[in-house]
């Protein structure tokens, strides 16, 4: 609700209710007396508001701001696969945590596949993170 004057030629809001139902109609205000406003709406009736009722100034919907084409597109990322014959080996690197300085351990030129077989919880995103990391090196 707002208790300020509109001027004449502001877009308005007023809800009204009739009986059980609720109606809104959008005008422009026509004049404006001591305690009312008379607007139009835009089915050209004219209709009277007191500034004590339901009604506020009409805001025009934002419009929606295009997407941002500027950023950069996400690049998906390759899978690698490792054959079971690739051979790891450690680098002098050493990791600070007891988990991973424990799996440097298993990494003396042996072969991909038996170290998966031999320990179940070594996984191969483990070994993919100490390649990354340059704990490990592949070797030929």
């Amino acid at each position: 609700m707002t208790f300020k004057k509109p001027k004449v030629g502001d877009e308005i809001v007023h809800k009204t209710f009739n009986g059980y139902l609720e109606e809104s109609r959008n005008g422009v205000v026509y004049l404006v007396l001591s305690s009312q406003f008379i607007y139009v709406s835009k089915t050209n009736t004219k209709h009277f508001c007191l500034f004590k009722e339901n009604w506020k100034y009409f805001k025009p919907e934002k419009e929606e701001k295009p997407l941002n084409t500027n950023k950069p597109q996400q690049v998906k990322r390759k899978r690698i696969v490792f054959p079971n014959e690739t051979r790891i080996q450690a680098t002098r690197k050493q990791p600070k945590s007891e988990k991973n300085i424990a799996r440097l351990k298993l990494y003396r030129r042996t072969k991909l596949g038996s170290i998966l077989e031999r320990n179940p919880e070594v996984t191969l995103t483990d070994i993919k993170y100490d390649i990354k990391c340059g704990y490990a090196e592949i070797v030929q």
